[in-house]
């Protein structure tokens, strides 16, 4: 490869990152909360125990309690305002395309990475779905990092054992806390 096209590939990629990153946060707070992240939000409250936390989820909610305790430690640490619960699902989502392109770069050695970074990167289903307080965007997240781990394992020959403790706790999270 010569420079000239290092440089275009690189110039490319920066595109990419810029338009995912401005295809996520433009609008976040264009809406107020719906109901269902209402409840996200009374369920993620920082000042009641964990115990109280898992309850509430599974009398009004009953969805991912890993991502529910997640965002009670997020508001935590980054204040109990609703806005900010979004920026958190924006991060998972960011981090899941990431991983889906390192992944799909690793195993086609060609560009054809681009063309999978487009077609994720201005999806309207992924864009607004990681606009929501909802558990979409995190549920994505593991699946990604699952199937991710589960071929770097498979294809890789001398793998660290942290990738087969990860993929096993990431493949528990996404059976068994849903």
């Amino acid at each position: 490869m010569t420079k000239i096209q290092d440089y275009q590939k690189y110039f490319l990629f920066f595109f990419l990152i810029v338009s995912l990153i401005f295809t996520r946060f433009f609008n976040i707070n264009h809406e107020d909360l719906w109901f269902d992240e209402i409840i996200s939000f009374w369920i993620s409250d920082p000042e009641i125990s964990f115990k109280e936390t898992i309850f509430r989820n599974e009398q009004f909610n009953n969805s991912h309690k890993l991502y529910h305790l997640i965002l009670k430690l997020y508001f935590k640490f980054f204040h109990y305002i609703p806005e900010y619960g979004r920026y958190l699902n924006i991060f998972f989502d960011l981090f899941s395309l990431l991983l889906l392109l390192k992944l799909i770069q690793s195993i086609k050695k060609n560009h054809s990475y681009f063309l999978l970074a487009l077609l994720l990167i201005f999806n309207h289903y992924l864009i607004s779905y990681a606009h929501e307080l909802r558990t979409y965007s995190f549920f994505f997240f593991i699946s990604s990092l699952s199937i991710f781990l589960f071929f770097e394992i498979y294809f890789k020959q001398n793998v660290n054992k942290f990738f087969y403790i990860l993929y096993f706790f990431t493949s528990v999270a996404g059976l068994f806390f849903y």
